[in-house]
């Protein structure tokens, strides 16, 4: 059979009506750090070359980490409702490609063996979070403490 991969992230919040529409969907859902989220969120919607629809728009540090948490809410409350779905963690993605992609191929019902696994060159988070000042943390923790808790960040 042949697998269809889409990863926008606006299809993060549509997990349920794309079930209904694609019964035997596989649903790979990637939590990252909100902190480095937030940041790129932030960054992206100053200039992005990929969506130069979005140049200019501003949106502050808040309303970035308020996105993150609640995409977030919403993947964690559709989970149980997902008949075929699996969770990974962005940094093991980055940090552990093999292993990860690996079973990330087995879960969706393809032979890692007959797969070329990508190499990543670094893993961003440091980097992003790295450009915000300590004050745009403490906004970060302070809309987003709950999802950043528990999804451990």
């Amino acid at each position: 059979g042949k697998r269809f991969l889409e990863k926008s992230p606006a299809n993060s919040l549509r997990t349920r009506f794309l079930q209904s529409i694609y019964p035997d969907a596989a649903f790979v859902i990637i939590f990252r750090n909100g902190f480095a989220v937030s940041e790129g969120i932030r960054r992206k919607r100053l200039f992005d070359p990929e969506r130069p629809h979005l140049a200019g728009l501003p949106t502050t540090i808040a309303e970035a980490a308020e996105q993150w948490k609640n995409t977030n809410r919403i993947l964690l409350d559709d989970r149980p409702h997902l008949t075929h779905h699996m969770a990974l963690r962005y940094e093991d993605l980055v940090t552990k490609p093999a292993p990860t992609i690996g079973a990330v191929l087995r879960f969706c019902g393809c032979d890692p063996a007959k797969c070329a696994i990508p190499q990543f060159h670094r893993d961003l988070n440091n980097q992003q979070i790295a450009r915000l000042f300590p004050f745009e943390k403490d906004v970060i923790e302070s809309v987003a403490s709950d999802m950043l808790h528990a999804l451990e960040y």
